[in-house]
């Protein structure tokens, strides 16, 4: 899977398995469950959680009879937590209440959310954007105006201009330490400080991640040694999501008042913190005042 096709194929066929992997194992629970719940509900849920382990552990008659009580109970008592919370909700209603305090309670009922950072229009160039299309293009023509070289100084763009011109050998010597392969234990240690961050285009989370069996993470382990000893970065890794996020106390109907947030891969961010640890490491053993890791033009430099 990972020998014998290109890196691209190879991170694209691990992904997928990765993704099939999480659809056949991690529940799925519908969007539209009322947040309606008490203490009460909590202790019947533990108690269905632990019928449900011990029958799937001794898949006995008394087990499958002792779950599906468990969790006609969990039912009731749900249903029950529901009808009192209704009811209590509409015997506070007076006339001091708004219709708009209401209409919120119902839609909560039945899990429906507003999302409070929907736009529904920009002010750009004297016009009013309305369509939801159109409002993402222009916030993102904006960010991209906000990072090009247009917004960098005259002297920055011209020393940029005249480094990029020199041609650089940037072929690794194999015989140093810091470029020798990965191992199991580096991949761990890196694994195990990630954050729950959220997931790029590619859907994978860390959680995922850390979830995964030794023979999987040896395969992405050879994934990434593949990757660093032929210096190729993945293109999917390259692709993010932006996010666009207001910034507080300005208007949001002005483009310029949004900052990005990018979200990337984390089988990426996996690597790049494992290279993280390398550079830093053999910065302070040999007092190096720069290793430099760099991705340009889809290679590990």
């Amino acid at each position: 899977m990972v020998d014998k096709d290109s890196i691209d194929v190879a991170v694209n066929t691990i992904t997928d398995f990765i993704i099939s992997s999480a659809d056949n194992s991690i529940p799925k629970t519908p969007g539209n469950i009322p947040k309606l719940w008490n203490p009460e509900c909590d202790t019947c849920q533990k108690t269905l959680e632990k019928a449900w382990y011990n029958f799937r552990r001794y898949p006995t008659t008394h087990s499958l009879i002792k779950f599906k009580k468990a969790r006609a109970k969990f039912r009731q008592i749900r249903r029950r937590s529901m009808n009192t919370t209704w009811c209590s909700y509409v015997n506070s209603i007076t006339r001091q209440v708004s219709s708009k305090v209401d209409w919120d309670k119902v839609r909560k009922i039945f899990g429906c959310y507003s999302d409070t950072q929907n736009i529904s229009f920009l002010n750009y160039n004297g016009q009013v954007i309305s369509d939801a299309k159109e409002i993402g293009n222009v916030i993102g023509q904006t960010l991209s105006e906000i990072s090009s070289e247009s917004s960098y100084p005259n002297d920055f763009i011209a020393f940029k201009k005249c480094e990029e011109q020199k041609s650089v050998d940037f072929l690794p010597s194999y015989a140093e330490d810091y470029n020798s392969t990965f191992s199991y234990h580096e991949l761990k240690d890196a694994l195990r400080k990630s954050n729950p961050t959220s997931p790029g285009p590619d859907q994978i989370h860390n959680n995922m991640l850390k979830h995964l069996g030794e023979s999987s993470l040896l395969t992405i382990l050879l994934l990434f040694n593949r990757i660093w000893q032929e210096r190729v970065f993945p293109l999917s890794w390259l692709k993010a999501i932006v996010v666009p996020i207001p910034k507080p106390g300005k208007d949001k109907q002005d483009p310029n008042n949004y900052r990005p947030i990018a979200l990337t891969s984390c089988l990426g961010k996996l690597l790049e913190r494992m290279v993280a640890v390398v550079c830093m490491f053999w910065k302070g053993v040999n007092g190096l005042s720069l290793l430099k890791v760099d991705f340009v033009e889809g290679e590990i430099l």
